[in-house]
């Protein structure tokens, strides 16, 4: 049974912390579907252990002019767009401002947004979306880009947490530090569990491909 610990608030809510890896199924997250890549519990005492020197973050972005489309009632598609854009423009700034992060991968299928986005952090390495694979889809080919340039763990993140900050990423890195502790070394999971509708607002891994990430509704 993993055994879930839980620190300091971070987004309104604290991070669930899973460590022990080595001990669960696949699917066997208490209260997550991110599921476990490896999928046996030999494959993965066998598999890499934490390693948080590399550090990736990963944001998604659906088409700017998509986005934001429960609040159509209220906002027209341009005022949509332009919070969309505005809340990327900020996520991206706090990261750039964070020193735990290596590098950051914005993966989405809308050139002009990426276009804006690297004329305002020319750093950022953008990923495109694949086609007809959803937000899951578009998060494992920017984790498979940041593997391919050695990343030792990622931090996934959408695009649109306004409350997003410096210090709420440095708690979540210290709960991933306290789980590698707890760990002893082993892989670790971390997750930030959001407000609504049961979802996920972080999820941070090590080694980056021991979960398969499932965001969405009811992911956590």
């Amino acid at each position: 049974m993993i055994l879930p610990r839980v620190l300091q608030s971070l987004f309104r809510r604290s991070p669930a912390v899973y460590h022990n890896l080595g001990r669960c199924e696949r699917g066997d997250l208490p209260g997550a579907s991110h599921r476990t890549a490896t999928g046996t519990i030999r494959e993965v005492i066998r598999s890499p252990g934490a390693d948080l020197s590399l550090l990736d973050v990963i944001v998604p972005l659906r088409g700017a002019d998509s986005g934001k489309s429960r609040l159509g009632l209220a906002l027209d598609a341009e005022e949509r767009e332009v919070l969309v854009l505005g809340l990327l423009g900020r996520t991206l700034e706090v990261i750039a401002a964070w020193p735990g992060a290596r590098r950051t991968y914005l993966v989405t299928n809308d050139r002009h947004a990426g276009e804006l986005a690297r004329r305002a952090r020319p750093e950022i390495t953008l990923v495109r979306e694949p086609r007809h694979e959803g937000l899951n889809g578009a998060l494992r080919a920017a984790r498979d880009a940041a593997l391919a340039d050695g990343a030792t763990a990622v931090l996934m993140l959408p695009a649109d947490l306004p409350l997003l900050d410096s210090a709420a990423l440095e708690r979540l890195l210290d709960a991933a530090d306290a789980a590698v502790a707890a760990g002893n070394g082993r892989p670790i999971v971390v997750v930030a569990p959001a407000d609504a509708r049961g979802g996920t607002n972080a999820l941070l891994v090590s080694p980056p491909a021991i979960v398969e990430p499932d965001f969405g509704e009811a992911s956590l």
